[in-house]
């Protein structure tokens, strides 16, 4: 979140998102950060959501001094900062063990 927005990557851009969900946790299940690259999506996989022809999987990666959620794309995590769409090689995945 940026101010009152959900920025995320898409289309090579950084775009804000004004009304969005929060993913929380209110069984507590177990979930996890596991370290992947390459496109790597390990098993338990959190689905964050869907575009045309994939499914979404929730990633974090480490940018400029921060640590910023994304999706994975391809062989990347694909995260949102300073209105791109930065495409990182090795991240972490968000799973329930």
């Amino acid at each position: 979140m940026v101010a009152s927005n959900c920025n995320i990557s898409y289309g090579g851009r950084e775009i804000e998102i004004r009304n969005y969900e929060v993913l929380t946790n209110p069984g507590q299940r177990s979930l996890q950060w596991v370290a992947a690259s390459g496109g790597q999506v390990p098993g338990g996989a959190v689905l964050g959501g869907q575009e045309p022809g994939r499914s979404l999987y929730i990633c974090r990666a480490g940018y400029q001094n921060g640590v910023h959620p994304g999706k994975v794309v391809a062989s990347n995590c694909n995260i949102g900062y300073g209105g791109k769409e930065i495409e990182i090689r090795n991240y972490e995945v968000l799973t329930t063990p």
